[in-house]
């Protein structure tokens, strides 16, 4: 059966399931569904979801409240289906193809569809993205913020009634799955609010933007920050920021060489905006504006990825750029090249796809290219394919025991999910250790992004197994003390709320840095003695 018959106003007509549109999303789908695994970090966040479920809260140390995640909203979405199902391997990757379909289906309905554009501009290059592809599932929140920017853009162009309600809730809802993609959204509410000033809708934006303040409001009373733990594991970690800057362009490179197509497409976005910006101060045209404003957001975030270093994992803060490139390019061209020029950039792909060197040989010919960043082929393992097959199995709740209750370890993801609850883990890389993430690093530089290791401080073991601050350094047993009432004290305890107040104010730096110079003249020292 190639075709189905409808009724409509007493007409009759047939519409085609091999439709090509239809088609080529299938494929693309299946290229995600072959991808499709959930990455060692992303058992960080469900272990948090397990906690909670288990009545202790959003928490992964369960003697702390700590925030070690940076995805609320995809940590909170897990919730539900978890709890019905509880197979977390199962539950995310069901999350992260409905929240595809549903990006691919906003991105479709967004443009007035000339197939062959469709298919060549936007489906096609998203096939062969290996980024795109690799983190529509991974068990990341990647695949919650395309779906949500695909909603925006949808808003944006076919402004529904309460359009502004929907772009203010769609950005509200992404900073709550991932804080730092307001970067990405600034130029173009830059642009909206300057252009209809007059127009704006102020309560409609202030109720958009209810869930963003309402987590933060819940995060700063709950865990007594505004940022989660990983801004200060990866970010504070003393390191000389011209390092940092280096490890950007070795992260920006490494796209290059491991995706050269998903390059190729935020390159020729980022080319599009000076065009963009000198068309739209000749006429003006506000559809103009805003794709230039979502191609400035598409460049400043990049900007700000190589600003922090990017991370370890290929492609992983690049992806929603890389999707809204794709839907950039759709709303750019599909009605200004005609079908020899698409069948061109077709067949290039295509090629380019086929015939890019090898990933051994990328790695010989740019060393830097790899420098610090895993390549998606080291990551992609352990995926649902191996699930199905019998390969490998996803460990349960609590299966790993260790021998003491204080346990020191340096790997949070399945590790991390598999031990057993009780257990008060030490984590060497700082990502679920409120102390250590405000400590620097224990050398001068990162050779892996987002692995940065600590010392553990003399006496902070002892601490967590006895309560006792006596064999702590006397400067940093007053900085923990003060840090321990917020993330271990009693909620609603009044001196909390001021503790929190002051922490967060700076006011018991010094005595952080004051430890930190301290061990930094010790350490001299001891090198000169010997």
């Amino acid at each position: 059966m190639s075709s189905v018959t409808y009724r409509r106003d007493g007409l009759v007509g047939q519409v085609p399931l091999l439709h090509p549109l239809v088609l080529a999303s299938m494929v693309l789908l299946l290229v995600v569904i072959a991808y499709a695994s959930v990455m060692e970090d992303g058992y960080i966040t469900f272990r948090v979801v397990d906690n909670f479920l288990n009545g202790d809260g959003f928490r992964w140390n369960l003697h702390e409240r700590v925030q070690v995640y940076t995805n609320p909203l995809w940590m909170i979405v897990h919730i539900p289906l978890y709890a019905l199902h509880g197979n977390i391997f199962f539950d995310t990757l069901i999350i992260a193809l409905v929240c595809t379909e549903i990006a691919l289906f906003l991105a479709l309905s967004t443009f007035h569809k000339n197939n062959l554009a469709t298919i060549c501009l936007f489906l096609l290059p998203l096939t062969l993205s290996r980024t795109f592809a690799v983190y529509s599932t991974s068990g990341f929140e990647n695949v919650l913020g395309h779906a949500l920017f695909a909603w925006f853009g949808w808003a944006l162009i076919k402004q529904p009634r309460r359009y502004w309600l929907y772009l203010s809730l769609a950005t509200s809802l992404s900073m709550v799955n991932r804080l730092d993609t307001v970067v990405f959204y600034v130029p173009v509410w830059g642009y909206l609010i300057w252009s209809r000033y007059a127009q704006v809708p102020w309560k409609q934006l202030f109720l958009g933007a209810a869930p963003i303040v309402g987590w933060e409001l819940f995060s700063l009373f709950y865990y007594g920050f505004l940022f989660p733990n990983t801004k200060y594991a990866k970010l504070n970690t003393g390191v000389d920021s011209a390092h940092y800057l280096s490890m950007g362009i070795s992260y920006l490179l490494n796209l290059v060489a491991v995706d050269f197509v998903s390059a190729l497409l935020l390159l020729s976005v980022f080319v599009s905006i000076p065009v963009l910006l000198m068309r739209y101060c000749k006429d003006r045209d506000d559809r103009t504006g805003i794709f230039l404003s979502i191609a400035a957001g598409a460049f400043l975030y990049t900007f700000y990825v190589y600003l922090i270093g990017g991370t370890y994992l290929s492609g992983r803060l690049l992806s929603l750029q890389i999707f809204a490139s794709a839907w950039l390019l759709l709303g750019l061209l599909s009605n200004s090249l005609r079908p020899r020029n698409l069948y061109v950039l077709a067949v290039a792909l295509c090629m380019i796809k086929l015939f890019y060197p090898p990933l051994e040989t990328l790695q010989k010919a740019c060393p830097t290219c790899f420098r610090g960043v895993d390549s998606i082929n080291a990551e992609v393992k352990d995926g649902l394919l191996d699930y199905l097959s019998g390969k490998t199995t996803v460990p349960e709740p609590g299966s790993v025991t260790v021998p003491d209750d204080v346990h020191l370890e340096w790997s949070m993801g399945k590790w991390g999910w598999s031990v057993d609850r009780k257990v008060k883990v030490v984590d060497g890389f700082a990502i679920v250790d409120p102390l250590l993430a405000r400590l620097p690093m224990a050398t001068s530089n990162i050779t892996t992004m987002g692995i940065t290791t600590r010392e553990i401080p003399m006496g902070y073991i002892h601490f967590l197994k006895t309560g006792d601050f006596s064999q702590m350094d006397p400067l940093l047993a007053q900085y923990y003390k003060k840090l321990h009432l917020i993330i271990a004290g009693d909620l609603l305890s009044f001196e909390r709320i001021v503790e929190i107040i002051k922490f967060n104010l700076g006011a018991y730096d010094y005595l952080r840095d004051q430890y930190v110079q301290k061990m930094r003249r010790n350490k001299a020292l001891s090198r000169t003695a010997q």
